[in-house]
């Protein structure tokens, strides 16, 4: 997998396909300027549902891309919520092309697994292949993610606004924190959301009984009760630094210097706060118990 962008949808009563479908298609126009010099488009395919035959999905239209075929674009197809978008083309990250695609989302299973836009690119690397592998080991991550993140994290569409980035192999963007690249996030707990996220899929999660432990909170009430001690943010920063993950100032951005930097910080920070936290809490038959003698207490007290 490569680049992952989710929105949000704007609380409007009846949005306007026409609006709805210009916001997909700005952002694919703002990123391939972005990477105009890295990436070559060479066709462009409409899909009615999943993009593959195999998954389901029906070839609507292929054509070759030129500057007139892609403005028409800002009109939207028929059936629009069950379109994904794709520009096919070639990649070249530094000494390497490979074949790659930019695409927009609008079909809802699709885009519920990959993301309201998708970016990526078929390698053949020593060590991966992804556009992410290709851009680490091509030490290229100040243009194609930093200066990439830079670019699009103010973009605001008509009906829809950015929520975050995602750099990954994996295309599960809400969870497997430890398979991230980069981050952006317009939420500055991001970072927790998704340690705790990834923490459901895991036989820690089983292990030590935490979905039984965490079940009466809310996760905002949880994240923002282990984020509130300086021993959490001294440990994140440190373990940031031991491990290659960079900040930019102003910013919700996180980029590793390494693939397994966000796999080694997350380790860390699960391993010595999150989940240590998470036994030190009250079972929901042991609440339950409590508040039970506290009411029977009262009741006591006032009889």
């Amino acid at each position: 997998m490569g680049i992952h962008v989710r929105f949000r949808r704007l609380d409007v009563a009846a949005p306007d396909q026409r609006a709805y479908w210009r916001d997909y298609w700005r952002f694919l126009v703002q990123s391939l300027d972005h990477y105009q010099d890295d990436f070559s488009p060479r066709s462009i395919e409409v899909w009615q549902g999943p993009p593959g035959e195999m998954f389901g999905g029906k070839l609507a239209r292929k054509i070759r891309f030129t500057s007139t075929a892609w403005d028409a674009l800002q009109s939207p197809p028929k059936d629009v919520a069950q379109v994904v978008l794709r520009v096919n083309g070639e990649w070249r990250i530094g000494k390497t092309e490979f074949p790659g695609f930019f695409a927009a989302n609008v079909e809802r299973e699709w885009r519920s697994t990959y993301g309201d836009i998708e970016i990526d690119g078929y390698y053949a690397g020593p060590t991966g292949d992804d556009l992410t592998d290709a851009i680490w080991e091509a030490n290229a991550a100040d243009h194609f993610v930093s200066g990439y993140i830079s670019r699009m994290k103010d973009f605001e569409g008509e009906l829809h606004e950015l929520r975050k980035i995602y750099f990954t192999p994996s295309p599960a963007i809400d969870h497997r924190l430890d398979l991230a690249r980069a981050i952006y996030s317009r939420d500055v707990n991001e970072f927790f959301w998704s340690t705790i996220r990834s923490l459901r899929e895991t036989e820690a999660w089983e292990q030590h009984k935490l979905e039984e432990k965490t079940a009466p909170y809310l996760d905002q009430f949880l994240i923002a009760s282990i984020k509130k001690f300086k021993v959490t943010e001294d440990k994140l920063t440190g373990a940031m630094q031991r491990y290659g993950i960079t900040t930019v100032a102003g910013s919700v951005v996180y980029v590793g210097q390494n693939a397994n930097s966000f796999a080694q910080v997350y380790k860390e920070l699960s391993e010595s706060i999150i989940i240590p936290a998470l036994k030190a809490l009250p079972a929901k038959d042991d609440l339950q118990d409590r508040i039970s003698k506290a009411i029977t207490k009262q009741q006591t007290v006032q009889g």
